[in-house]
């Protein structure tokens, strides 16, 4: 046997490495590409990828042993070498079948690797023998060290192709592919390249004449075919991975698209060109009540209410011919005659300019509008009469003043005594007396006109449409014939009158708020002539409304300024003339120093709620000269009157209190003067703060006794120490017989029930001599003497004697 030393073609070697980095490159690709198709094109890739793969490592083996020259002919047994061939694909498919796992450990990267190893170690050791007449024989260490590469190789490529596999497809994917590629290829060569380094080649002596046959041709070819079969794989697998993402995102948005119908809040149904239904979603069902394969059954007219079906059907086809959606509402009625009011929207499906199907997309908002409904009623009507209020009244007024060339009327009716009845008998018997009237009211105008509540016992009508004033007028006085009988409430027979303001367009106005306004003041007007009745606006009563702001205005001014000042007016002991107390009169003084009467201002201040800061003024002023007087030795008694309203305040008592307080006044020289009507309104009331006051140590007085409506019973449960005899009484006491009557019964009654009576207006000796005949306690009038100021009151005081 002969040794025989051969030498590589160092070109060869370099198109061998190229081959394995082509090799390496497709497996990388494909163990991409095969852990992610599904099962059934998964075998198609694992046969096909494999076979290409195997061919490419064999295709390096094999052109790395053509690289080696040896000085002799070399034959190959065609068997051995088919069966290397078998051992590369073995190798391919066991990583191929490897890495199509999507969750692998690491003891199986291990057999894969330990198993693909061996594969390539087998195919390049079997490759080698199939060479003929040669005989050869391997130093053991280069040998397992080749074996040893090949599996390290091995787990690397398979670790790698699956760690890759995880990306989605980048430029930075496709550099690491290559370098590992680069780095699997080199390491595939060391391999092949470790067991040529350990093969020893021997031919027999016989033998050594032959020479050597240039491969470079088939190496050439093989080269090329095999880069060649590589590259269509590896075009292959990008293509495949195109389509196959194509397919993927095709398949994800069909997936969102059905999740997007199927669990949306609204139903979405699909209708054929001529209206039949197609799909529904299960929002639907339940919305309809009704399965799908039942609903395909019907036409979407099915479900649609006369009235609505022409206005759904024109809707439909305007959204096939203008292709675009079209959004309404409307109304459906189900299976089970339940009417649902409905938002739908309609929108087009066309594929390739051919119509497919219709969508719609159907919402409930029967509650949404029974809510809007709702919320439009409490903005627009008022919620105790049903009634239109005030902004539903002034938009309806502004419509009808759009109608060019017509006339109408505006009305504003104000119920007399409606507090008092409200306060007597209670809220609800008020509510149901509102109620009663806004019914009499709505049936007497009927379709002629709206009707409508603009706040507590204050109602407006709109008359449009008018020709003549009197047409207005005979409304209003049928009105006014309305609450000429009494009104039934609950066994209780109410009397309330009204008064009425009227104004009429364009003449008082031509908008809505302008109208409303002036038909207020046409009102005021009426209830200053203190009877039922109706006025109409004029100029001269928005003159004098004028001046009512302007002297609310001054008012407000001298509030602030503090321009109010107390006159006392003494009340004396009619038998001994001694001077036992005073009443403190409120007087307005002006900035020039003349005085205004309590008459020109105290009716606007209780109007405009002004009375409450005046009367805690009024309150504040005479508790604060008490005080002085009691320190100066003259401890005199201050008599103060309480408006209404401000009886009415829920802190009276306590404001009462804390002057008392402030002052460090005893609380008997304090005397609070009240009405025999403002203690009717509300009588349990009235007794309350009426005994909260004695509690205090303050003395009660009703004033003005015998003008009012109270009833004799209240004397014997109000805690009050006086009655005042009103000035009415006493002015014609000397001349006419049935007022002196009236006068003396109400000192006898006053003295039989332990009240100290006080007689007001006494300015005549035979006034006085009545009094002090009949034991009326005691006087106070311009007889003595006139209100006074403090500092005149001080003097006039002097020469009295003070009780």
């Amino acid at each position: 046997m002969q040794q025989l030393v051969g030498f590589y073609n160092y070109w060869f070697v370099a198109l061998s490495v190229v081959v394995a980095v082509f090799a390496s490159y497709t497996a990388l690709d494909l163990a991409g590409r095969v852990a992610y198709v599904n099962r059934k094109r998964k075998k198609l890739w694992w046969f096909c990828g494999s076979i290409t793969m195997g061919i490419g490592i064999w295709s390096m083996h094999f052109i790395g042993m053509l690289a080696f020259h040896l000085p002799v002919t070399v034959e190959y047994d065609h068997n051995l070498v088919f069966l290397s061939v078998v051992a590369a694909w073995i190798g391919a498919f066991i990583a191929l079948y490897t890495v199509s796992f999507k969750a692998l450990k690491n003891i199986h990267f291990l057999i894969g690797g330990c198993s693909m190893g061996l594969a390539i170690g087998a195919m390049h050791y079997i490759g080698m023998a199939a060479m003929k007449f040669v005989d050869i024989t391997y130093d053991p260490f280069l040998f397992a060290l080749s074996i040893f590469i090949a599996i390290i190789a091995s787990i690397a490529a398979l670790k790698i192709s699956f760690e890759l596999a995880k990306y989605e497809s980048s430029i930075r994917l496709f550099i690491y592919k290559i370098l590992s590629a680069i780095a699997m290829g080199i390491a595939i060569s060391g391999m092949h390249y470790t067991g040529m380094a350990a093969a020893e080649f021997c031919l027999p002596v016989e033998m050594m004449n032959k020479s050597g046959i240039s491969n470079d041709t088939i190496v050439i070819m093989t080269g090329v075919t095999t880069i060649i079969i590589q590259s269509f794989l590896i075009f292959g697998t990008v293509t495949d991975r195109r389509f196959h993402f194509k397919a993927l995102e095709s398949l994800e948005n069909e997936k969102r698209y059905r999740s997007l119908v199927h669990h949306n809040l609204d139903a979405i149904f699909s209708v054929s060109g001529d209206g039949q239904l197609l799909s529904m979603n299960p929002v639907g069902e339940k919305m309809f009540r009704c399965s799908t394969s039942k609903l395909k059954e019907k036409k979407i007219s099915h479900f649609l209410t006369k009235q609505e079906k022409q206005k759904v059907k024109l809707y439909f086809y305007q959204t096939i011919e203008m292709k675009r959606g079209h959004n309404f509402n409307t109304r459906i009625r189900l299976d089970d005659n339940a009417v649902l009011d409905v938002n739908v929207t309609f929108v087009p499906i066309y594929i390739e300019d051919r119509l497919d199907c219709v969508y719609g997309i159907m919402r409930d908002i029967t509650e949404q509008l029974e809510n809007e409904n709702h919320i439009y009623r409490l903005a627009y009507y008022d919620s105790l009469t049903s009634l239109p209020n005030r902004r539903n009244v002034v938009e309806r007024i502004e419509g009808a003043l759009k109608e060019s060339g017509t006339m109408c009327a505006v009305y504003t009716l104000n119920l007399n005594r409606f507090k008092v009845i409200n306060d007597a008998l209670g809220q609800k018997i008020g509510d149901l007396l509102l109620q009663h009237i806004a019914g009499k009211l709505t049936m007497q105008i009927g379709g002629r006109g709206v009707v409508g509540r603009m706040s507590g016992d204050t109602f407006i009508i709109l008359l449009p449409n008018i020709k003549c004033n009197e047409e207005v007028s005979g409304v209003a006085e049928h009105v006014m014939q309305l609450f000429e009988k009494p009104f039934v409430i609950r066994g209780n027979e109410l009397y309330c009158s009204v008064r009425i303001g009227i104004a009429i367009a364009p003449q008082d106005g031509v908008d809505a708020e302008t109208l409303v306004g002036h038909a207020d003041i046409a009102m005021y007007a009426a209830q200053e002539s203190r009877k039922s009745g109706y006025r109409f606006y004029s100029p001269r009563i928005g003159e004098w409304s004028q001046n009512q702001l302007i002297e609310e205005q001054q008012l407000r001014q001298a509030l602030e300024k503090d321009e109010f000042v107390l006159h006392y007016q003494p009340q004396v002991h009619s038998k001994t003339g001694k001077v036992v107390g005073v009443e403190a009169l409120v007087r307005w003084q002006l900035p020039d120093g003349t005085m205004r009467s309590p008459l020109k201002f105290i009716t606007l201040a209780e109007e405009t709620g002004l009375i409450i800061p005046l009367g805690k003024l009024v309150l504040q002023k005479a508790c604060q000269y008490a005080k002085e007087w009691h320190d100066k030795g003259i401890p005199i008694r201050v008599s103060v009157n309480l408006s209404p309203r401000q009886f009415q305040t829920e802190d009276i008592v306590e404001t009462v209190a804390a002057l008392l307080e402030t002052y460090k006044l005893p609380p008997h020289l304090l005397e609070l003067e009240v009405t025999e009507s403002m203690t009717m309104t509300n009588v349990e009331r009235s007794k309350r703060l009426l005994q909260a006051f004695r509690k205090l140590g303050v003395t009660i007085s009703i004033d003005d006794f015998g003008t009012g409506h109270s009833s004799l019973s209240y004397l014997k449960d109000y805690p009050i120490h006086k009655l005042k005899i009103d000035r009415s009484f006493i002015k014609d006491i000397h001349e006419d017989v049935r007022t002196k009557q009236i006068t003396a019964a109400i000192i006898a009654l006053g003295q039989h029930i332990g009240l100290e009576i006080v007689a007001e207006g006494v300015e005549k000796e035979e006034q006085l001599a009545f009094l002090r005949e009949h034991n009326c306690s005691y006087i106070q009038g311009y007889y003595f003497s006139k209100p006074l100021p403090p500092s005149e009151f001080e003097r006039w005081l002097e020469n009295k004697i003070v009780v």
